[in-house]
């Protein structure tokens, strides 16, 4: 049986237990001379029905078998029937399709005095085909327009400003099945429909979009926990609140809460300032606390904490489906304090900085953990304008990260680069760039690395070993990893040129990315890593 289908009002199911022969509406169809090709199933013996399986099967063989009996009684003598002598296989036995085809062209054959009377030379045949095939092409029809049926919270003029296909358009089929999988990848619904009828002679595209019963508020939790297998490990533990359509305009309100090794609370109003979305304000307000390791060589030498109270707000412009540009204003404040050991260059002067920030988004990746295509770049710059401290204003810092990847297969390749720096004058301390960890020189521990100017490129493997219930899939990977480190603080810390790699398992989980990894550096460093989720 083949799956039922839906054509505007009309639900088409399979016309098997029907109109198996069709012969009828063949004719209806202005047919002279019918060639009907008759595949029946025989019925099954007694000693095979033996369950309730066998019985439906049975049954639906019976009725199948006294429509093609009322179909052949209307054949003529004009008509040509060709019944292949299946023997022991069915209609529906599709495994054995090359065993089959002799069959059929041995009864075709048994048929080739009737069939010799509806021939034509070639010359002739030729010319009747190219008649036949020389119609103008059917127009697809004109959007007239587009309606959305099933909402009660989301503002269907929001939706229709997010799809490319737009009234007055010609119907495109893929342009439309990309809008739905767009505003079912918004979150907001469970399932997303769509039809296409005739009214009053225009072509009316109904969207229906069943919302989900559990928003708009969505609260979610996570749990990363982490072992570098050297006597350092680590949890975080966050929750994430998300109200959807606060507004008719689509507002968002975002509250993100963490704790344990990276600390954070952290709040944003998003709010489009048009139904399209392509303009928005973001208020945003940020606590976070974070330890920065300080490292000669593979010896922790001390560590410190920074405490971070960022409150600003962003302007921002979508970029077309593929990501968004913000430039906002940012009032910073950052504390300093020392928690073990001796403090070779960091100070506890607190910083209060007014700064301009900018940010490009740039993402077209399939997957957040085991991405197979696509492409994502981010952006960001900084530049404080104004601090109690005159000597930590007038740097511009950067930091841009880039990922794209390819799959053919259960082969996939990944390629990522990272940078950061200083355009303009140098970092201070509590902005210098942490680096090292799995996949980020993976033979060095994680928060080994610090500099004040990082360049940084990885070629990556992965084999998809299997998929497995409840799981997305579970590989193993190598990865070959080079950076460079400039302006290193502490003497005798790895600088220059490094070269690390790694091999890895890793399995993409319900929970998150779990990874079992080693990393080993050129200049002897190694690491070993368990991750799971997101730490």
């Amino acid at each position: 049986m083949i799956a039922p289908a839906r054509i505007g009002e009309r639900v088409l199911l399979d016309g098997g237990l029907t109109r198996n022969l069709p012969v009828d509406v063949v004719r209806a169809m202005g047919a002279e001379v019918v060639i009907a090709v008759n595949l029946g199933t025989p019925l099954l013996q007694a000693d095979e029905i033996t369950s309730l399986l066998g019985v439906t099967q049975q049954m639906l063989n019976i009725l199948s078998k006294q429509n093609v009996r009322a179909s052949l009684a209307s054949l003529t003598p004009d008509d040509v029937l060709i019944s292949p002598e299946l023997g022991d296989y069915s209609a529906t036995d599709f495994d054995h399709m090359a065993d089959t085809v002799p069959i059929g062209a041995a009864a075709v054959r048994k048929q080739s005095d009737k069939l010799a009377r509806l021939s034509l030379p070639s010359a002739q045949y030729a010319a009747l085909r190219a008649r036949q095939v020389d119609v103008a092409p059917a127009q697809p029809p004109v959007v007239a327009a587009i309606r959305f049926e099933g909402l009660n919270r989301a503002n269907a003029e929001v939706l229709k400003a997010a799809m490319d296909t737009k009234p007055g358009q010609p119907f495109e089929q893929d342009l439309l099945d990309t809008d739905i999988r767009r505003l079912y990848g918004r979150g907001d619904f469970e399932h997303i429909t769509y039809r296409l009828s005739e009214e009053s002679g225009q072509s009316v595209l109904t969207v229906e979009a069943l919302e989900k019963s559990w928003g708009p508020d969505y609260l979610r939790f996570g749990l990363g926990l982490a072992a570098d297998f050297q006597g350092e490990a680590y949890f975080n533990a966050g929750v994430r609140y998300r109200k959807h359509w606060v507004n008719r305009l689509g507002a968002q309100w975002r509250l993100d809460g963490q704790i344990g090794r990276v600390s954070r609370l952290a709040t944003e109003f998003y709010q489009p300032v048009e139904a399209s979305g392509r303009l928005f304000v973001a208020p945003y307000f940020e606590l976070e606390r974070r330890p920065v390791d300080l490292f000669a060589g593979q010896d922790r030498i001390a560590r410190f904490n920074f405490r971070t109270r960022d409150l600003g707000l962003d302007f921002g412009s979508a970029i077309g489906k593929w990501g968004e540009v913000r430039l906002g204003l940012l009032h910073r404040e950052v504390e300093t304090r020392l928690d073990i050991g001796l403090p070779p260059f960091f100070t506890n002067d607190d910083v209060r900085q007014e700064a301009l920030r900018g940010r490009l988004i740039f993402d077209q990746l399939d997957n957040l953990d085991f991405p197979h295509r696509g492409a994502a770049v981010t952006v960001n710059l900084l530049s404080p304008r104004r601090s109690n401290i005159p000597a930590e204003t007038g740097y511009i810092k950067y930091a841009a990260d880039a990922l794209a990847a390819y799959t053919t297969g259960s082969h996939t390749l990944q390629f990522g680069l990272e940078g950061g720096g200083s355009l303009k004058g140098d970092l201070p301390a509590y902005d210098l760039i942490e680096f090292g960890g799995f996949q980020q020189l993976s033979g060095y521990r994680t928060g080994q690395l610090l500099a004040g100017k990082l360049a940084f490129g990885r070629a990556a493997y992965l084999y998809r070993l299997r998929d497995q219930p409840l799981l997305q899939g579970v590989y193993a990977g190598v990865s070959l990893e080079a950076g460079r480190l400039d302006h290193v603080p502490i003497s005798g810390a790895p600088s220059g040129l490094l070269v690390s790699g790694s091999v890895y398992l890793g399995v993409d989980t319900p929970l998150g990315p779990l990874y079992l990894a080693y990393g080993r550096a050129r200049d002897g460093n190694s690491s070993a890593y368990l991750f799971l989720g997101r730490p």
